[in-house]
Protein backbone atom coordinates (compact mmCIF):
# COMPACT_ATOMS: atom_id res chain seq x y z
CA UNK A 1 0.00 0.00 0.00
CA UNK A 2 2.95 2.17 0.70
CA UNK A 3 4.42 1.65 -2.65
CA UNK A 4 1.73 1.98 -4.16
CA UNK A 5 0.76 5.25 -3.05
CA UNK A 6 4.21 6.87 -3.40
CA UNK A 7 4.54 5.70 -6.70
CA UNK A 8 1.56 7.01 -7.93
CA UNK A 9 2.15 10.19 -6.73
CA UNK A 10 5.79 10.47 -7.76
CA UNK A 11 4.61 8.60 -11.02
CA UNK A 12 1.72 10.93 -11.99
CA UNK A 13 4.19 14.39 -11.16
CA UNK A 14 6.76 12.88 -13.20
CA UNK A 15 4.09 12.24 -16.04
CA UNK A 16 3.01 15.54 -15.76
CA UNK A 17 6.82 17.07 -16.39
CA UNK A 18 7.39 14.86 -19.36
CA UNK A 19 4.05 16.44 -20.39
CA UNK A 20 4.96 20.12 -20.17
CA UNK A 21 8.65 19.32 -21.31
CA UNK A 22 7.48 18.04 -24.47
CA UNK A 23 5.72 21.35 -25.62
CA UNK A 24 9.39 22.64 -26.81
CA UNK A 25 8.71 26.15 -25.46
CA UNK A 26 11.60 28.22 -23.65
CA UNK A 27 9.12 30.62 -21.58
CA UNK A 28 5.96 29.86 -19.43
CA UNK A 29 3.54 32.73 -18.38
CA UNK A 30 0.76 32.35 -16.21
CA UNK A 31 -1.83 34.56 -14.31
CA UNK A 32 -0.65 36.52 -11.71
CA UNK A 33 -3.18 34.63 -9.13
CA UNK A 34 -2.75 31.06 -10.58
CA UNK A 35 -0.57 28.22 -8.88
CA UNK A 36 0.96 24.77 -10.68
CA UNK A 37 -2.19 22.79 -9.80
CA UNK A 38 -4.41 25.52 -10.27
CA UNK A 39 -6.80 25.98 -13.43
CA UNK A 40 -8.92 28.04 -13.42
CA UNK A 41 -7.84 31.29 -13.60
CA UNK A 42 -7.40 32.74 -17.32
CA UNK A 43 -6.04 35.58 -19.00
CA UNK A 44 -6.61 37.61 -22.14
CA UNK A 45 -5.78 36.01 -25.26
CA UNK A 46 -4.61 39.31 -26.55
CA UNK A 47 -1.62 38.98 -24.00
CA UNK A 48 0.32 37.30 -26.65
CA UNK A 49 0.04 39.87 -29.10
CA UNK A 50 1.64 42.04 -26.63
CA UNK A 51 4.36 39.81 -25.94
CA UNK A 52 5.56 39.64 -29.25
CA UNK A 53 5.43 43.60 -29.38
CA UNK A 54 7.29 43.92 -26.49
CA UNK A 55 9.71 41.33 -26.82
CA UNK A 56 11.91 41.24 -30.34
CA UNK A 57 13.04 38.03 -29.89
CA UNK A 58 10.09 35.77 -28.94
CA UNK A 59 9.48 33.61 -32.38
CA UNK A 60 6.08 32.14 -31.09
CA UNK A 61 3.40 32.39 -28.65
CA UNK A 62 0.85 29.74 -28.00
CA UNK A 63 -2.16 29.88 -25.72
CA UNK A 64 -3.89 27.33 -24.15
CA UNK A 65 -7.24 26.72 -22.21
CA UNK A 66 -7.36 24.13 -19.53
CA UNK A 67 -10.09 22.76 -17.93
CA UNK A 68 -10.07 20.47 -15.05
CA UNK A 69 -7.55 19.90 -12.23
CA UNK A 70 -3.75 18.75 -12.25
CA UNK A 71 -4.20 14.92 -13.35
CA UNK A 72 -7.49 15.17 -15.27
CA UNK A 73 -7.82 18.01 -17.63
CA UNK A 74 -9.09 18.81 -21.31
CA UNK A 75 -6.73 21.34 -23.44
CA UNK A 76 -8.18 23.53 -26.03
CA UNK A 77 -5.53 25.26 -28.13
CA UNK A 78 -5.08 26.51 -31.99
CA UNK A 79 -2.98 23.65 -33.83
CA UNK A 80 -1.85 26.41 -36.41
CA UNK A 81 0.60 28.02 -33.37
CA UNK A 82 0.86 25.24 -31.40
CA UNK A 83 2.77 23.61 -34.56
CA UNK A 84 5.11 25.99 -34.39
CA UNK A 85 6.56 25.49 -31.20
CA UNK A 86 7.73 21.97 -32.05
CA UNK A 87 6.31 20.67 -35.32
CA UNK A 88 3.43 20.08 -34.03
CA UNK A 89 1.97 16.24 -32.49
CA UNK A 90 2.98 13.37 -33.71
CA UNK A 91 0.02 11.40 -35.06
CA UNK A 92 -0.14 7.80 -35.12
CA UNK A 93 -3.29 7.21 -36.18
CA UNK A 94 -5.83 9.94 -37.77
CA UNK A 95 -4.88 13.64 -38.05
CA UNK A 96 -5.66 17.18 -36.81
CA UNK A 97 -9.15 18.24 -36.02
CA UNK A 98 -11.35 18.75 -39.47
CA UNK A 99 -14.58 19.60 -37.44
CA UNK A 100 -15.41 21.78 -34.65
CA UNK A 101 -16.30 18.90 -32.79
CA UNK A 102 -13.39 16.65 -33.16
CA UNK A 103 -11.05 15.71 -30.12
CA UNK A 104 -7.39 14.65 -30.60
CA UNK A 105 -6.12 12.07 -28.03
CA UNK A 106 -2.99 10.64 -26.55
CA UNK A 107 -2.00 6.64 -27.33
CA UNK A 108 -2.35 5.86 -23.37
CA UNK A 109 -6.03 7.76 -23.23
CA UNK A 110 -6.22 5.88 -26.27
CA UNK A 111 -6.28 2.57 -24.92
CA UNK A 112 -7.35 3.27 -21.55
CA UNK A 113 -10.57 4.03 -22.75
CA UNK A 114 -10.20 1.25 -26.31
CA UNK A 115 -10.64 4.68 -28.45
CA UNK A 116 -9.98 4.49 -31.75
CA UNK A 117 -10.09 7.07 -34.94
CA UNK A 118 -14.11 7.61 -35.51
CA UNK A 119 -15.07 6.53 -32.35
CA UNK A 120 -16.95 9.08 -29.85
CA UNK A 121 -16.01 10.16 -26.46
CA UNK A 122 -17.80 12.35 -24.31
CA UNK A 123 -15.58 15.59 -23.27
CA UNK A 124 -17.59 18.54 -21.21
CA UNK A 125 -20.82 16.74 -21.26
CA UNK A 126 -20.33 16.71 -24.87
CA UNK A 127 -20.36 13.53 -27.34
CA UNK A 128 -16.80 14.39 -30.09
CA UNK A 129 -15.83 12.41 -32.67
CA UNK A 130 -11.85 10.62 -32.49
CA UNK A 131 -10.41 12.30 -35.33
CA UNK A 132 -6.70 11.31 -34.45
CA UNK A 133 -4.63 9.47 -31.75
CA UNK A 134 -0.91 11.28 -31.18
CA UNK A 135 1.94 10.24 -29.27
CA UNK A 136 2.13 10.44 -25.64
CA UNK A 137 4.47 12.66 -23.86
CA UNK A 138 3.59 16.05 -24.99
CA UNK A 139 1.22 18.91 -23.35
CA UNK A 140 -2.06 16.64 -22.35
CA UNK A 141 -4.24 13.73 -23.18
CA UNK A 142 -7.54 15.33 -25.03
CA UNK A 143 -7.00 18.25 -26.93
CA UNK A 144 -9.82 20.27 -28.54
CA UNK A 145 -9.80 23.24 -30.70
CA UNK A 146 -9.77 25.93 -28.48
CA UNK A 147 -12.20 28.46 -29.65
CA UNK A 148 -15.05 25.53 -29.47
CA UNK A 149 -13.77 25.02 -25.57
CA UNK A 150 -13.61 28.72 -25.51
CA UNK A 151 -17.25 29.24 -26.02
CA UNK A 152 -18.29 26.10 -24.39
CA UNK A 153 -16.80 26.93 -21.01
CA UNK A 154 -18.11 30.66 -21.57
CA UNK A 155 -14.43 32.02 -21.51
CA UNK A 156 -14.35 33.84 -24.83
CA UNK A 157 -11.04 35.63 -25.63
CA UNK A 158 -9.66 34.09 -22.95
CA UNK A 159 -6.28 31.75 -22.18
CA UNK A 160 -4.77 29.78 -19.19
CA UNK A 161 -0.95 29.49 -19.83
CA UNK A 162 1.28 31.05 -22.81
CA UNK A 163 4.28 29.08 -24.19
CA UNK A 164 6.87 31.89 -25.53
CA UNK A 165 9.46 30.54 -28.06
CA UNK A 166 12.60 32.25 -28.46
CA UNK A 167 14.94 32.58 -31.59
CA UNK A 168 17.95 31.70 -28.98
CA UNK A 169 17.25 29.69 -25.84
CA UNK A 170 20.24 31.30 -24.45
CA UNK A 171 18.85 34.52 -24.09
CA UNK A 172 15.64 33.10 -21.98
CA UNK A 173 17.59 34.70 -18.50
CA UNK A 174 17.28 38.12 -20.21
CA UNK A 175 14.02 37.81 -21.97
CA UNK A 176 12.26 36.84 -18.29
CA UNK A 177 14.46 39.33 -16.75
CA UNK A 178 12.74 42.00 -19.54
CA UNK A 179 9.26 41.04 -19.46
CA UNK A 180 9.33 41.16 -15.97
CA UNK A 181 9.53 44.31 -15.63
CA UNK A 182 7.60 45.23 -18.33
CA UNK A 183 4.67 42.72 -16.99
CA UNK A 184 4.88 42.80 -13.17
CA UNK A 185 2.10 41.06 -12.35
CA UNK A 186 2.18 37.83 -14.46
CA UNK A 187 4.34 34.22 -13.10
CA UNK A 188 7.04 34.38 -15.80
CA UNK A 189 9.42 31.26 -16.01
CA UNK A 190 11.68 29.20 -17.67
CA UNK A 191 10.26 25.55 -18.66
CA UNK A 192 13.44 24.35 -16.09
CA UNK A 193 11.92 26.09 -13.13
CA UNK A 194 8.80 25.62 -13.79
CA UNK A 195 9.15 22.01 -14.21
CA UNK A 196 11.10 21.99 -10.33
CA UNK A 197 7.59 23.42 -8.97
CA UNK A 198 5.85 19.60 -9.88
CA UNK A 199 6.70 18.11 -6.65
CA UNK A 200 4.73 16.51 -4.04
CA UNK A 201 5.59 19.79 -1.60
CA UNK A 202 3.64 21.63 -4.37
CA UNK A 203 0.67 19.62 -3.86
CA UNK A 204 -1.44 20.87 -0.67
CA UNK A 205 -1.42 18.15 1.79
CA UNK A 206 0.14 15.14 -0.24
CA UNK A 207 2.95 14.81 1.83
CA UNK A 208 1.18 14.94 4.95
CA UNK A 209 -1.40 12.31 3.41
CA UNK A 210 1.48 10.32 2.19
CA UNK A 211 3.02 10.62 6.05
CA UNK A 212 -0.06 9.57 8.01
CA UNK A 213 -0.47 6.32 5.10
CA UNK A 214 3.17 5.03 5.48
CA UNK A 215 2.60 5.71 9.77
CA UNK A 216 -0.79 3.65 9.49
CA UNK A 217 0.99 1.01 7.37
CA UNK A 218 3.66 0.48 9.75
CA UNK A 219 1.75 0.41 13.33
CA UNK A 220 -0.76 -2.00 10.86
CA UNK A 221 1.67 -4.54 10.02
CA UNK A 222 3.27 -4.73 13.57
CA UNK A 223 -0.15 -5.18 15.01
CA UNK A 224 -0.77 -8.23 12.34
CA UNK A 225 2.82 -9.43 12.93
CA UNK A 226 2.43 -9.36 16.95
CA UNK A 227 -0.88 -10.80 16.60
CA UNK A 228 0.55 -13.98 14.18
CA UNK A 229 3.11 -14.41 16.93
CA UNK A 230 0.85 -14.19 19.67
CA UNK A 231 -1.60 -16.66 18.16
CA UNK A 232 1.31 -19.25 17.30
CA UNK A 233 2.70 -19.24 20.81
CA UNK A 234 -0.70 -19.78 22.20
CA UNK A 235 -1.72 -22.68 19.76
CA UNK A 236 1.83 -24.14 20.95
CA UNK A 237 0.92 -24.02 24.33
CA UNK A 238 -2.49 -25.49 24.56
CA UNK A 239 -0.66 -28.28 22.30
CA UNK A 240 2.21 -28.86 24.73
CA UNK A 241 -0.64 -28.91 28.13
CA UNK A 242 -3.13 -30.89 26.11
CA UNK A 243 -0.17 -33.37 25.38
CA UNK A 244 0.84 -33.64 29.00
CA UNK A 245 -2.32 -33.72 30.27
CA UNK A 246 -3.03 -36.81 27.67
CA UNK A 247 -0.04 -38.66 29.29
CA UNK A 248 -0.90 -37.98 32.34
CA UNK A 249 -4.23 -39.68 31.72
CA UNK A 250 -3.28 -42.52 30.27
CA UNK A 251 -0.17 -43.51 32.65
CA UNK A 252 -2.67 -43.00 35.43
CA UNK A 253 -5.29 -45.27 33.59
CA UNK A 254 -2.80 -48.17 32.80
CA UNK A 255 -1.64 -47.40 36.65
CA UNK A 256 -5.62 -48.10 37.83
CA UNK A 257 -6.13 -51.12 35.36
CA UNK A 258 -2.47 -52.84 36.17
CA UNK A 259 -1.65 -51.66 40.04
CA UNK A 260 2.24 -52.17 40.21
CA UNK A 261 4.46 -49.52 42.06
CA UNK A 262 5.83 -47.06 39.28
CA UNK A 263 8.73 -44.80 39.79
CA UNK A 264 7.84 -41.07 39.67
CA UNK A 265 10.86 -40.50 37.29
CA UNK A 266 9.24 -43.33 35.13
CA UNK A 267 6.58 -41.33 35.07
CA UNK A 268 8.11 -38.09 33.97
CA UNK A 269 10.19 -39.58 31.95
CA UNK A 270 7.18 -41.28 30.02
CA UNK A 271 5.74 -37.67 29.62
CA UNK A 272 9.01 -35.86 29.10
CA UNK A 273 9.41 -39.16 25.63
CA UNK A 274 5.81 -38.13 24.52
CA UNK A 275 6.68 -34.88 24.11
CA UNK A 276 9.85 -35.16 22.42
CA UNK A 277 12.23 -33.27 25.51
CA UNK A 278 13.78 -36.84 26.21
CA UNK A 279 17.32 -35.84 25.28
CA UNK A 280 17.32 -32.46 26.99
CA UNK A 281 16.14 -33.77 30.07
CA UNK A 282 17.37 -36.47 32.56
CA UNK A 283 14.90 -37.63 35.87
CA UNK A 284 16.76 -36.15 39.03
CA UNK A 285 18.30 -39.02 41.00
CA UNK A 286 15.59 -40.42 43.80
CA UNK A 287 16.59 -41.97 47.04
CA UNK A 288 13.65 -44.05 46.28
CA UNK A 289 14.63 -47.49 45.56
CA UNK A 290 15.30 -48.85 42.29
CA UNK A 291 14.22 -52.42 40.54
CA UNK A 292 17.31 -54.24 42.04
CA UNK A 293 16.47 -52.99 45.49
CA UNK A 294 12.79 -54.12 45.23
CA UNK A 295 14.36 -57.25 43.57
CA UNK A 296 16.56 -57.64 46.28
CA UNK A 297 13.72 -57.47 49.01
CA UNK A 298 11.42 -59.99 47.61
CA UNK A 299 14.14 -62.31 47.24
CA UNK A 300 14.89 -61.77 50.63
CA UNK A 301 11.15 -62.33 51.30
CA UNK A 302 9.83 -64.99 54.02
CA UNK A 303 6.95 -65.79 51.51
CA UNK A 304 9.38 -66.84 48.58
Amino acid sequence: MILTLVGLSRGMLDEQIRRVRGVGADIIIRNPSSSVISMSLNMPAAMGRRIKELEPHVTTVAGVLLQGDMFNYVTGLDLTEFDKLNGGFRFVKGGPFQKPDDVIVDTYYAEQHNLHVGDTVTVLNLPWRVSGIFETGMLARMVIPLARMQDLTANTNKITILYVKLDDPARTDEVIADLKLKLKDYQIRSMQDYTELYSINSVPMLKEFIWVVIALGVLVGFLVVFLSMYTAVLERTREIVFRISSQLFDTILHHQRHPRHIDPGDRLRLVADHCGYRAAWRPPRSNLPGPESRAARCHRSPLL
